[in-house]
């Protein structure tokens, strides 16, 4: 049986080698819809295909727009939570031509295998993408305000 963690990372692998090669098939083969993105100021909940598209595409024009050479995603630690399910935590670096552009930031993940295939059901990314160094606020029309205790 493949480890949790080596799952994780091959998705991981595949999401960075969609992006540098622009090629939204690839990427969407991997996500699961429903998918949730959730950062600090909103919850993304991208419901189908064409959304996704457009999540893509911002993600695309944002390393575009830096000069993103590298888009390094690194599974740092994931388990089996069911059969069909694997909670992970990973690490993404955006570099250009070997030099940060942002400081790295983690985010908690959620596989879930469907029909044989496992797929990216959800994205906690410890993240600010209204005053941080990743902005994406056209992607905001998704979003819903975070869940607030109180």
């Amino acid at each position: 049986m493949t480890t949790a963690k080596a799952i994780g990372q091959d998705i991981l692998d595949q999401i960075s080698a969609a992006y540098h090669a622009k090629d939204f098939e690839a990427f969407a083969k991997v996500i699961d819809l429903p998918h949730t993105i959730i950062t600090f100021e909103h919850t993304l909940t991208i419901k189908t295909k064409p959304d996704l598209h457009e999540v893509f595409r911002a993600v695309v024009r944002f390393m575009r727009q830096n000069n993103v050479t590298d888009g390094v995603r690194t599974c740092l630690a994931a388990r089996f939570i069911a059969p069909d399910r694997i909670e992970a935590t990973h690490e993404t670096h955006f570099l250009s031509r070997g030099h940060r552009i942002c400081p790295p930031y983690p985010s908690l993940l959620i596989y879930i295998r469907r029909d044989g295939q496992w797929k990216m059901q959800s994205a906690n990314n410890a993240i600010d993408t209204q005053t941080g160094p990743l902005r994406f606020p056209q992607l905001h029309r998704f979003a819903k305000p975070p869940h607030t205790a109180g």
